[in-house]
């Protein structure tokens, strides 16, 4: 944003902001600035403005800036995960992760469509487990990449708080794979589980052995789930109501087929 002022002879303060925020005017001396501009003169003061909001809002635009939404669409361009809307070299807007909030608008989309077709198969004897499948492969990293990528975690170090985070994230992943009996999830959000816990580990001072024990921890944990799977599902899925449990794939397929 840029203001023209015109500085008096009397200036003792510049206000700024007021000509464009509810916020109240900072003020900043301006003696520096009448040593070097000569009374009367007319300078060029620009500023970063950020909104803060809870949610999602509207953005409307005076029919001079921007005709219609077609010259704000050509307005617009993809900065990495952000979409930035430019008016000219000093007047743009920054719209943060809108790239990574449709990824993760598609990845749900995907995941429900392919739980639609597991539902189809429960005992997964067709082809409709097989387009789940690959369904399911296409959901999760659409899914998982957004989440850890807005809580930061692809930054920087993870702190201890973050791998605390990351964990249970993780930890509830696996319990929605144990219930689809799909384990896309876990394995697209490994990486982040092996980042965070080396991390912690380095923070916790084991550097020349975080990374020793971040293979120990997690495979062991994968290891003992994969052993232990139909146990452990089994232990997730039977307190489900039986509305949702009809809707998974069946606990034991080959009772299912012996019968058949």
């Amino acid at each position: 944003m840029k203001l023209s002022v015109r500085i008096p002879g009397a200036c003792a303060v510049v206000l700024l902001g007021a000509a464009a925020s509810s916020q109240a005017a900072t003020p900043i001396a301006c003696n520096a600035l009448l040593n070097q501009t000569i009374e009367g003169a007319t300078i060029t003061i620009e500023w970063d403005e950020t909104t803060d909001h809870p949610g999602h809002y509207r953005i409307s635009f005076d029919d001079a800036v921007f005709a219609d939404f077609a010259v704000v669409q050509a307005a617009s361009a993809q900065v990495g995960a952000d979409v930035v809307i430019t008016k000219d070299a000093s007047n743009n807007i920054t719209l943060k992760n809108v790239l990574l909030a449709s990824s993760l608008v598609l990845g749900i989309g995907t995941f429900l469509f392919a739980m639609r077709w597991d539902a189809s198969d429960p005992t997964r004897e067709t082809r409709r487990s097989d387009v789940a499948f690959w369904l399911h492969l296409l959901a999760a990293p659409l899914i998982v990449h957004p989440v850890f990528e807005l809580l930061g975690l692809t930054r920087g170090a993870a702190t201890t708080l973050d791998a605390v985070l990351v964990i249970g994230l993780y930890i509830g992943l696996g319990l929605v794979a144990l219930a689809i009996d799909r384990r896309a999830l876990l394995v697209s959000a490994l990486a982040y589980v092996l980042f965070a816990l080396n991390s912690l580990f380095q923070t916790y001072g084991a550097v020349e052995l975080s990374v020793a024990l971040t293979a120990l921890v997690i495979g062991s944990a994968l290891l003992l789930l994969s052993a232990f799977w139909a146990s452990a599902r089994r232990a997730v899925v039977t307190p489900l109501p039986n509305g949702l449990r009809g809707k998974l794939p069946v606990l034991d397929r080959t009772k299912v087929a012996a019968a058949a």
